[in-house]
């Protein structure tokens, strides 16, 4: 399990979440047959380019939407040509499922139950 969690339990606020993190300069990596399961705050966020997600689970994911970066993404894939493939997501809060960056492949994934909450102000 990979823990995710917005601080705002311990009256934190105003701080980025702690999440799974590729930063820049790590492309190239590879994500395969992991869960992530019951967090509050994004799943994952991958900065590299290049970078996989294979055969993953991810459920209860980002259940208040709050303090996530931009669009409220559940998965940022930033960078050109990342794979976002055979991967089950569901009870998501956040509107936006997944973000796979530019020239970006996204195949034979089962999506659903997503978008309960959403935080732009927009009903």
């Amino acid at each position: 399990m990979y823990p995710s969690c917005s601080k705002r339990m311990l009256r934190t606020v105003d701080t980025e979440p702690e999440m799974t993190k590729f930063a820049s300069g790590s492309a190239g990596s590879a994500i395969r047959n992991c869960a992530f399961r019951n967090t509050d705050g994004t799943a994952l966020e991958m900065w590299g380019g290049t970078d996989t997600v294979d055969n993953c689970y991810f459920t209860n994911i980002d259940y208040s939407v709050a303090d996530n970066s931009s669009i409220m993404l559940t998965m940022r894939m930033n960078g050109t040509a990342n794979v976002f493939r055979k991967n089950t997501v569901h009870r998501t809060g956040a509107s936006a499922t997944v973000m796979v960056g530019d020239a970006g492949l996204v195949e034979y994934n089962n999506l659903y139950d997503t978008g309960h909450l959403q935080s732009d102000g927009f009903p």
